[in-house]
């Protein structure tokens, strides 16, 4: 378990696995993070306020190359922190990943006390909670 930091940080998931959302929203809930989930950079765009979130974890599926596009656009124009994960990435997918902007890019399958500990460690970095 980590975080708790008094504030709460909210979190977005976007990605088509929903085993794995499930999993991982249950557990990023469990340890008092605010979480919601879409399933495309699509959905992402359609559906939320891009500004209100502290981070955003984009799971890179070979089919959907929309979230890194996503991932250029919460980099330039939010303040939103960007994990990636994927459970086949070659060295070049992981650099892709970075130069579209993630901050941290992860290769599955991914322990949720691991996906934690990075979480809070990114978000440690944005200091305290404020709207955007």
């Amino acid at each position: 378990m980590l975080p708790s930091d008094t504030t709460t940080r909210r979190i977005v998931v976007v990605g088509d696995d929903l085993t794995l959302q499930d999993g991982m929203v249950g557990y990023l809930q469990g340890i008092d993070y605010e979480v919601s989930r879409v399933r495309s950079a699509f959905e992402f765009f359609k559906r939320t306020d891009c500004r209100s979130f502290d981070l955003a974890i984009l799971h890179v599926s070979a089919p959907d190359r929309g979230v890194l596009a996503l991932s250029g656009y919460l980099r330039n124009v939010t303040g939103t922190r960007i994990l990636m994960i994927s459970e086949h990435a070659s060295v070049e997918e992981r650099l892709e990943g970075y130069r579209s902007g993630a901050d941290l890019f992860m290769v599955g399958p991914v322990d949720f006390r691991d996906l934690a500990g990075a979480i809070a460690g990114l978000l440690q970095r944005l200091g305290p909670r404020s709207d955007r």
